[in-house]
């Protein structure tokens, strides 16, 4: 078979696997990520390892005599790809002023979901053998890792993103992740060297942290500023699914999945989780329609948005400080 149809024909077969696990885990009352990972699990090496089908293995070679890429590294390559974006959504979706309300206890609960999985993963190695230096020590650090952006797409599909409780379980995957990098760094820097690393070798991997961190900070404050000006209500939106839909209780509309502090949303009590259904007279069916509708007239220093907050359909007034620059973010509104 052409490789190009071995490459469409999996990617279709894993995308309506995960749509059709993700819509059986909606049926039984859990998100649909837990489907989707499920699946994942099945189709993979563990189960079936359907890359190993014969179907997708590669054919004869072509009259050019060039061999085509096997489909695993396209598919890790896609995959890689996709843990970016799926970074990108969380960082869109974190609202840092509800973690930092929750720092103290997210703080101790990221720091018992290091020290518990890492203490397990040593003690699960010792009994079947292992050494503990560096076998064990590293199972057991990899085992600290948590995932921020299925946390969050979690907690929007239950509804929970902006309860007190859900701050603190994305505040804590977020600190878990932090602390998970330091500790992974430190054990890969003295297992390259066999446990001997020097103070100036760990005083370099923690040099590099820190500017890593220092960076971060300010680069996240230096765009603040042009994300302001990206979008004229001051929210990330993502379009509603089916199951969203229903959950939020709304036929169509965009999602918000995140409020920046002291926009001209956050002043007119816009909140996470409301679903806008108008802008300015406008039915809103897609993040592209609130796109374009509030850029419509961008001299406007008003506009009636409608929503539906719990269930229930209302609507709010915007009010604008500014006619800002034309300068649109795709999904930042």
């Amino acid at each position: 078979m052409n490789h190009v149809l071995q490459l469409l024909l999996l990617l279709a077969f894993i995308v309506i696997a995960a749509k059709l696990a993700g819509a059986a885990a909606n049926r039984i009352g859990q998100p649909a990520v837990f489907g989707e990972i499920l699946v994942g699990l099945i189709l993979g090496p563990t189960v079936l390892n359907v890359l190993d089908w014969s179907v997708f293995q590669p054919g004869a070679l072509p009259d050019h005599g060039v061999a085509p890429p096997r489909l695993y590294g396209v598919i890790h390559d896609l995959a890689e790809l996709g843990v970016v974006l799926l970074m990108f959504i969380a960082g869109m979706e974190t609202n840092l002023a509800e973690m930092r309300r929750v720092g103290t206890v997210a703080l101790w609960a990221a720091t018992g979901g290091v020290l518990v999985p890492l203490a397990g993963g040593i003690g699960v190695s010792w009994i079947f053998g292992l050494p503990l230096v560096w076998e064990g020590i590293f199972i057991g650090t990899i085992l600290t890792a948590t995932s921020v952006s299925i946390s969050a797409q979690t907690l929007i599909e239950l509804g929970q993103l902006r309860s007190k409780e859900g701050s603190t379980i994305l505040g804590a995957a977020v600190i878990d992740d932090v602390q998970g990098i330091i500790l992974l760094s430190l054990v890969v820097a003295f297992a390259s060297t066999g446990g001997e690393a020097h103070v100036g070798d760990l005083g370099l991997v923690v040099v590099r942290m820190v500017a890593f961190f220092a960076a971060g900070i300010f680069l996240g404050r230096y765009f603040e500023g042009v994300a302001t000006w990206a979008g004229r209500l001051g929210v990330s939106v993502q379009d509603l699914t089916p199951e969203l839909a229903a959950h939020f209780g709304a036929k169509q509309g965009v999602l918000v999945s995140a409020v920046r502090d002291d926009s001209p949303a956050s002043r007119a009590g816009i909140r996470v989780g409301d679903v806008i259904t108008m802008a300015a007279g406008e039915p809103i069916e897609s993040a592209s329609d609130l796109r374009a509708t509030l850029w419509r007239d961008p001299e406007a220093t008003e506009v009636v948005v409608g929503l539906v907050r719990d269930k229930v359909t209302q609507s709010v007034t915007v009010t604008f400080e500014a006619a800002p620059v034309r300068q649109a973010s795709p999904q930042c509104e």
